[in-house]
């Protein structure tokens, strides 16, 4: 009697390329997954359209020069996280040069040393910038703090200048939290 083997391997080869396919999948939804998750947590990545209209609409409901998209901010450890601000031109209409800059004013209860609390900005420290009268520009503060940063509360003050005197300042806070289980391990 002669058996023919020829059926059980193609069994397995038909399983082999299931599981590769199944593998392939399982890996592509997890990239998927990921980078959403990390965009979600993350916070602002850019300034588009929508976070335009949310400061123009905060302009409109205030009377600042001004404006933050959030003033009080809770931030994991390890995570680059952005905060947008708008600055408003309502003086000359020649002069259109303003500064800004960013300080630590608050930071007490970290036992930190000031410098290491202004290491934590990465972008948006200071920067020099041309608004047209009447006119907004926008921009973003990115903050980043890394795995040994002390859990507590930092309240940082943006100065605006013009002419070299204070145009306006705003002052807002961020809360050291730590990482979670998710995005330390996914992000």
């Amino acid at each position: 009697m002669k058996i023919n083997k020829r059926g059980g391997m193609e069994l397995t080869t038909s399983t082999i390329v299931v599981i590769v396919i199944a593998i392939i999948l399982l890996t592509l939804g997890i990239v998927f997954v990921k980078k959403v998750m990390c965009t979600a947590i993350g916070g602002i990545k850019e300034i588009d359209d929508g976070l335009k209209d949310n400061i123009q609409r905060l302009f409109g409901e205030s009377n600042s020069k001004i404006v933050m998209i959030e003033e009080s901010n809770e931030i994991p450890k390890n995570m680059i996280y952005n905060i947008a601000f708008g600055i408003k031109n309502e003086e000359d209409k020649t002069d259109t040069k303003f500064s800004y800059s960013l300080e630590a004013i608050d930071f007490k209860n970290c036992g930190i040393t000031k410098s290491q609390v202004e290491s934590y900005i990465l972008t948006g420290k200071e920067a020099t910038i041309d608004i047209p009268a009447g006119d907004t520009s926008l921009d973003l503060i990115s903050l980043k703090f890394p795995k040994d940063a002390p859990l507590c509360i930092i309240k940082y003050q943006l100065k605006v200048n013009h002419k070299k005197t204070l145009y306006e300042s705003k002052i807002f806070t961020v809360e050291i939290k730590p990482a979670s289980m998710l995005s330390s391990i996914m992000c």
